[in-house]
């Protein structure tokens, strides 16, 4: 995956600074009917682990992840009236976005044959 970055962070404050960070890596662009329209998807997955003194000295380790995913949104081209550059990204977000779709159908389709116990 490109630009993929994982970092260890152990306290608030340094996932704001990544937060940040990330946010100043985002690509965004101006037409007519954005003034600031996101050009990139954005994925943040974080693994949180806890640990807890339990009873009698043991301890009980608990872990679990977040996603937070932040899509392009899908553009219309002849309104938003881009040129250049733009014209090719508006192609490459919709399609990302139409690929995707097709991804979480094919996924419900299939879950709908499986038969819980």
């Amino acid at each position: 995956m490109n630009d993929l970055l994982v970092v260890d962070v152990l306290n608030l404050e340094d996932l704001v600074v990544i937060l940040e960070e990330g946010q100043k890596n985002r690509k965004v662009g101006c037409h007519d009917l954005n003034s600031r329209s996101s050009r990139s998807h954005s994925i943040l997955q974080m693994w949180i682990t806890s640990e807890t003194q339990a009873q009698e000295g043991h301890w009980v380790k608990r872990s679990g992840k977040i996603s937070f995913v932040d899509l392009a949104g899908s553009e219309r081209l002849k309104e938003s009236h881009s040129e250049g550059i733009m014209i090719k990204e508006t192609g490459n977000i919709n399609r990302s976005l139409f690929v995707l779709g097709t991804v979480i159908t094919a996924l419900t389709e299939r879950n709908k044959d499986i038969k819980p116990n």
